[in-house]
């Protein structure tokens, strides 16, 4: 019976800016839009900040602004980094 009363606590997204979703597909950069980076989106930034969109380090920023890597506790956890 040992976890029978623990819970794992559960990571929490939010939503990180205000803007209009475009599939990959449509960006002007052909290493996005022939998901060389791999699937996602893009955002059109319709405000002005941009917040985390989880708990994290950034491990990876480029000098555009453009993107950004984040490591979560968890991925942390998996592959023994701190």
């Amino acid at each position: 019976m040992m976890g029978l009363f623990s819970r794992k606590k559960k990571e929490a997204f939010v939503c990180p800016m205000s803007g209009i979703v475009h599939p990959m597909e449509e960006v002007p950069d052909p290493v996005f839009s022939e998901k060389s980076m791999g699937d996602g989106f893009a955002v059109e930034l319709t405000g002005r900040q941009v917040q985390a969109p989880l708990s994290g380090t950034v491990t990876a920023a480029f000098p555009t602004g453009h993107a950004y890597g984040i490591t979560t506790i968890e991925e942390n956890k998996v592959t023994g980094r701190r």
